[in-house]
């Protein structure tokens, strides 16, 4: 699997982003609803993208990008 190290790869699905997702935020500690607060996006979107079954915007990548300090 892709860790993403500082570069996201244009072949990356949503199952692998979702699951780098959930990694970034566990390593801050965070519940869904902490990574949603930081990243102005609602907590319902932050669990679908974590089990892969939301595509991303590029706002809300660029939500989470910010949130997760990448």
């Amino acid at each position: 699997m892709n860790t993403f190290k500082g570069k996201m790869s244009s072949t990356v699905n949503k199952v692998e982003f979702g699951i780098w997702v959930r990694q970034e935020r566990e390593k801050k500690n965070w519940s869904q609803a902490d990574l949603a607060r930081e990243s102005g996006l609602y907590r319902s979107l932050i669990n679908n993208i974590e089990n892969g079954v939301s595509e991303s915007s590029p706002k809300t990548l660029k939500a989470l990008a910010h949130a997760l300090d990448y």
